[in-house]
């Protein structure tokens, strides 16, 4: 798709245009632009009979996607310093709120869970960010759990229950690229944000409760834990959903205002 403007009037000594950066175009669409600027005139469009110079461009990307490449090194970096952000978030934030009796460390610190998805996929704007934040999680994410639950506790039903568990975030993730990128092109990225993060919360909601229902020999070996996935699962989803919303939009900001030059954030827009 190509875009096209009024850049202003052409003088007469100046009548193909060539002055405004047509001519990496081809001859074709240049001589298109000259026909339309000469038709602008002859309807007295335009003061002394001059006609608009043409300029086009290619219209940005839709659905949020970044005009500019994203070199491999760039995608790895940045998800991967996000999936170990999630890590220590599961890890160490997940804890403190065990040890102090805060609530549930899949429920609680559900803000900061989905700020490390969203932001990725913001950020780069390309599909597969927020999956590939699971790649820690996914690997030595799944070995913790198979030595804690399985060898240390024995409460999985079955060693393959950690990698199970890594691959149960996996799907978050893909839940938030596709949410991220596959909304209308009419969506303000702000809002595409906020439906993204709602999505994730709800996603990790879903995916907690097969874990805990199927992985394990009983759910009620989890205590505190299954009392937020059953009994008071209303108030998880609403604290989930509420939360991951809030995070998205403010990881679309964060994104926004996070090295994107004027220009770039008016076109990526």
């Amino acid at each position: 798709m190509t875009w096209c403007w009024v850049a202003g009037p052409l003088t007469d000594s100046d009548p193909d245009g060539s002055a405004v950066g047509q001519s990496a175009w081809p001859a074709a669409l240049r001589e298109n632009g000259r026909q339309l600027a000469r038709a602008a005139g002859r309807l007295g469009s335009w003061p002394s009979g001059r006609s608009p110079s043409l300029v086009c461009a290619p219209a940005p990307r839709e659905r949020g996607m970044d005009p500019r490449p994203v070199s491999r090194m760039r995608f790895w970096v940045t998800t991967q310093l996000c999936g170990l952000a999630f890590f220590l978030v599961m890890g160490t934030l997940g804890m403190l709120v065990e040890a102090n009796d805060a609530g549930c460390m899949y429920v609680t610190p559900a803000f900061f869970m989905v700020l490390s998805l969203v932001y990725p996929a913001a950020r780069l704007r390309v599909f597969g960010a927020a999956t590939a934040v699971f790649l820690l999680y996914a690997t030595l994410g799944s070995f913790v759990e198979y030595q804690m639950q399985w060898v240390v506790e024995q409460q999985l039903s079955s060693p393959w229950g950690g990698l199970a568990w890594g691959l149960l975030g996996v799907l978050v993730g893909l839940t938030t690229d596709l949410m991220f990128h596959f909304l209308p092109a009419r969506v303000p990225r702000p809002w595409r944000g906020v439906a993204a993060g709602a999505a994730a919360g709800l996603a990790f909601f879903v995916t907690t409760y097969v874990a805990m229902t199927t992985l394990y020999a009983t759910p009620a070996s989890q205590q505190s834990h299954f009392v937020f996935f059953s009994t008071r699962a209303f108030f998880s989803i609403a604290w989930m959903v509420l939360n991951g919303a809030f995070a998205g939009y403010c990881a679309t900001m964060l994104a926004a205002g996070s090295g994107l030059r004027p220009e770039q954030e008016t076109a990526a827009a």
